[in-house]
């Protein structure tokens, strides 16, 4: 579903802070309603990197926090030394619908870290004051394309998955990396990308997915061996849907 579906648009405008060189991007999905211009970092002995943002709020509810990824890496070099794939940034207050507003984060390093350090940030949700997913609840992110094999294995492991729907994990989407093996299912899950609450609710997310693809495998799932990416997500119309508590 692309974004053209949501009925206004969130924009970051980046304010000039330091000549250093840094990339903030938005993923696809958004990128029709994040406009990121000029971006630049606030550069404290080149070992951390500082931000400094205009967000303007044209969605008709209030947005609590961004969240994104945030890669550390070093110039000149194309790897980076950590991703780290939930980073939230709160906003005190929030941004009222309309509303713009200046935020500032931060990001850390590692100890053994070469520097300069850079961090390349990407953007994928806004939350809401309920910790929902904006992207996902306006319709402008789904999950991403599965293959059949995929989406036969999410429809089989749906039956074993349990969402408490008054719990925050119940607002997670999440995408795993699942490795197949004659019909049996790994017992070490990737977590791939988490959006639309805190850690503590991406893991219990996390858990639950993990224990539905056990738990449902029975003889086996009927799907070639691989490796295989499967997006879950309560308020997703892929696929079967949770059994709700």
């Amino acid at each position: 579903m692309r974004i053209q579906f949501l009925s206004a648009a969130v924009v970051l405008c980046s304010a000039i802070v330091s000549a250093s060189s840094a990339e903030v991007s938005v993923t696809e999905c958004l990128r029709d309603t994040i406009e990121i211009d000029q971006v630049r970092r606030d550069a404290a002995n080149g070992v951390t990197a500082d931000y400094a943002l205009s967000v303007t709020n044209h969605l008709d509810v209030a947005i609590a926090a961004l969240e994104g990824e945030v890669a550390y890496r070093t110039e000149g070099r194309s790897v980076p030394w950590k991703t780290e794939r939930r980073v939230r940034v709160p906003i005190p207050g929030g941004i009222e619908p309309g509303e713009t507003r200046d935020i500032h984060f931060g990001t850390k390093r590692g100890q053994d870290w070469v520097e300069p350090l850079v961090a390349d940030v990407v953007i994928h949700d806004a939350i809401g004051p309920d910790g929902a997913s904006l992207a996902l609840s306006a319709g402008a992110c789904s999950a991403p394309a599965m293959n059949p094999e995929a989406q036969a294995l999410l429809e089989a492991a749906s039956k074993c998955w349990v969402v408490d729907v008054g719990g925050a994990a119940a607002n997670v989407s999440i995408t795993v990396g699942v490795t197949v093996a004659q019909g049996r299912v790994g017992r070490e899950l990737l977590l791939v990308s988490a959006g639309g609450g805190d850690e503590l609710a991406a893991e219990t997310a996390f858990q639950n997915v993990r224990r539905a693809l056990l738990r449902c495998q029975g003889d086996g799932y009927l799907v070639d061996d691989g490796l295989y990416e499967i997006t879950f997500s309560p308020r997703s119309t892929l696929g079967a849907g949770p059994r709700l508590n």
